[in-house]
This record gives structure tokens, C-alpha cells and sequence, in this order.
């Protein structure tokens, strides 16, 4: 990740990882830019195919989607293994 996206990793359980982003780096960005109505955040889809491109079986579960990213947010990740 670039260095000015800022987040943090949690271990829930043996298969679940909190993923908390504290400072969108994209988010950021397009806020400069001045298009934050165009935005729609593609986290949660860009972590679904990394799992499938790893084999992986699970899900991503987002607390926001597409249309509510306002620059932080919570990622769980859940693996079946």
C-alpha cells in the first residue's frame, strides 16, 4: 500500500481478519481532485477478486459500499479453510 494510506489489521478469530482503513489514500485523492460525488469505492470488489486470484474460499464483508465511502471504513475477511 502507498504510504499515506493509513489502516490497521486485526486478528477476530482464526478465520477472520479485520482490515481498518483510517485514511483512504483514494479517497483522499479524489477528494482533492474535487469529484467525491463521482467516487464509488471499489474495495470491497477489489478484495473478492485477490481472494479468488489466491484459491481462497470466503467472503469480504464491507460496513460501506459503493456509495457511502466517505475515506474510512471496516473490512472483515473471512476465510474458509
Amino acid at each position: 500500500m502507498p504510504e499515506e494510506h493509513k489502516y490497521e489489521i486485526e486478528q477476530l478469530e482464526d478465520n477472520s481478519v479485520l482490515g481498518r482503513v483510517l485514511e483512504c489514500y483514494v479517497y483522499k485523492n479524489v477528494s482533492k481532485a474535487g469529484a467525491t460525488n463521482y467516487f464509488r469505492c471499489a474495495a470491497k470488489s477489489r478484495f473478492t477478486s485477490r481472494l479468488e486470484g489466491c484459491a481462497l474460499q470466503g467472503e469480504v464483508i464491507a460496513e460501506r459500499d459503493l456509495d457511502n465511502c466517505k475515506g474510512s471504513c471496516e473490512i472483515i475477511f473471512k476465510i474458509r479453510w
